[in-house]
């Protein structure tokens, strides 16, 4: 009867292989001592069950003492493993020598996910608003937290909107969230899912991981406006483990090393990242320690997405710098400064437009300066870049600048987010009908859900000043009022 109860558990315990488990022999060398003490002890409860056992088929077990009950429960588990590695079930053990059972043994676990969800990495990695560049130090520190063995985690965000606005000026909308020729008349009112973005985070071990994001965008493409588009919007390696080094090194198409463009404002970007955020092919190495981070990143010759611009395709003639530096400076207190360099803008041609690949001329370079502070539950945020020289299109240079608020509070157990943002951007001068576009933003976001979250703003924008065509269209005298109602899932 001691044998058919200790074979029993091994059936049991067989039988849950499939299911990853944490669980120490001494628990289940407790449970057979337990087990083998129930079948000498209570062999009269057993019979009413099974009916009476005859003494002459079935000798009375003799006593066991506790070493030998120690000694039979491990003979019990030393076969079930060794069944399990024959099967080749995926489980994994460890030797289970013990010298006494008051010590911690070894544990039967299971081989992880290779494909899952990583929500916070994979809405950091999608997000549009809270972070812009050097988001591969995500991936860095993701894995920095052990990687076991290689796996994929995989997410999604879906932005949708409603926009109600009035302008003053016919067929001007100045809002930068749209084209300059997504409306007509003197007023908007439009529902729209903006974007719906994918992401894959490759760890294949602990030094080499990768990362892919596709994007489908509402937004009419401009000038076709064929409505909808999907794209590859970054592929990339990164290299490194900060287990390791502090060093890392990337290569593929993404977000510049330059500047920061984060903005407190829940849905609408500021206009620094209207002006100036980069995307383009290139790699670069970096180094993050002790709140610093610093990236190189070289960029392939050509026009890259929006603003890095360089000619002679085919050669390696862009760069860009950027340095973070973070560190606590009081009792809830953490200031982030940082500085970055783009060796090449678009700000280079005596046309003024940003889409024609083979428009080249004088090399302009643009510099940032960021810094945020946050104060507990306060956030204050600010950023100035400009061009190296003045346009050519303008006789300016090109300045863009913003500075924010916001603050974290606590509402029926959900939290919400109230900011303000003024930001402009300049590129004319003085009195000249493109001279600026300004935009200020109240705004609100409530996150009922880790997963996801409202907003609404007030957005106020004034000066039309289209960086395409600028000195023919602008009109410094227009006004445009909107609500801007959003929501953002994220996985």
């Amino acid at each position: 009867m001691r044998l058919i109860y200790t074979t029993a558990l091994a059936v049991l315990i067989s039988q849950s292989r499939s299911v990853a488990v944490a669980q120490s022999e001494i628990e289940i060398q407790q449970a057979s001592r337990r087990v083998l003490q129930f079948s000498d002890a209570d062999s009269s409860a057993l019979e009413r069950v099974d009916g009476p056992t005859p003494d002459a088929t079935v000798p009375k077990a003799p006593d066991r003492t506790e070493a030998e009950l120690d000694d039979m429960a491990a003979a019990a588990l030393a076969d079930l493993n060794r069944r399990l590695e024959e099967e080749d079930t995926g489980i994994k053990s460890v030797d289970h020598k013990a010298e006494s059972s008051a010590l911690p043994l070894p544990i039967i676990e299971t081989e992880a996910a290779f494909i899952r969800l990583n929500s916070q990495l994979t809405y950091e990695m999608l997000d549009f608003q809270n972070r812009q560049t050097n988001k591969e130090l995500l991936i860095l520190r993701d894995a920095q937290a052990g990687v076991a063995g290689p796996h994929l985690s995989v997410g999604a965000q879906v932005r949708g909107s409603a926009i109600f606005g009035r302008t003053n000026t016919q067929d001007r909308f100045p809002y930068l969230g749209r084209f300059p020729g997504d409306f007509t008349g003197r007023t908007v009112s439009d529902l729209r899912l903006l974007q719906s973005n994918q992401a894959i985070v490759a760890h294949a071990n602990s030094w080499a991981h990768g990362y892919f994001e596709t994007l489908f965008s509402d937004v009419f493409s401009f000038p076709t406006f064929e409505q909808g588009s999907f794209q590859v919007r970054q592929a990339y390696l990164v290299l490194g483990d900060l287990n390791a080094s502090p060093f890392y090194a990337f290569l593929g198409k993404k977000n510049v090393s330059f500047g920061s463009f984060e903005t407190l404002s829940p849905f609408t970007q500021a206009v620094p990242w209207h002006y100036f955020s980069a995307l383009t092919e290139g790699g670069g190495i970096g180094f993050t320690a002790d709140g610093l981070d610093v990236q190189v990143m070289a960029l392939n010759g050509g026009r890259g997405i929006r603003v890095a611009d360089s000619n002679n395709f085919g050669q390696i003639n862009n760069f860009a710098a950027n340095i973070r530096y973070e560190r606590p400076v009081g009792d809830g207190a953490v200031l982030t400064v940082g500085a970055g360099y783009l060796h090449g803008t678009i700000y280079d041609v005596a046309v003024p437009e940003h889409i024609d690949p083979t428009a080249f001329g004088e090399r302009n370079a643009a510099w940032d300066v960021n810094a945020q502070l946050r104060l507990g539950s306060l956030r204050i945020n600010g950023e100035l870049v400009q061009t190296q020289r003045a346009w050519p299109a303008t006789g300016h240079r090109i300045t863009a600048f913003q500075i924010e608020t916001a603050r974290d509070f606590i509402v029926n157990d959900i939290p919400c987010t109230l900011s303000t943002s003024l930001s402009e951007g300049e590129q004319g001068p003085g009195g000249s009908q493109f001279e600026f576009n300004r935009q200020f933003v109240v705004g609100l976001k409530v996150q009922p859900s880790p997963n996801a979250f409202f907003t609404l703003e007030y957005v106020r924008s004034t000066g039309f000043a289209p960086l395409i065509n600028i000195a023919t269209v602008s009109d410094r005298n227009v006004e445009q009022n909107s609500v801007v109602a959003g929501f953002v899932l994220a996985i």
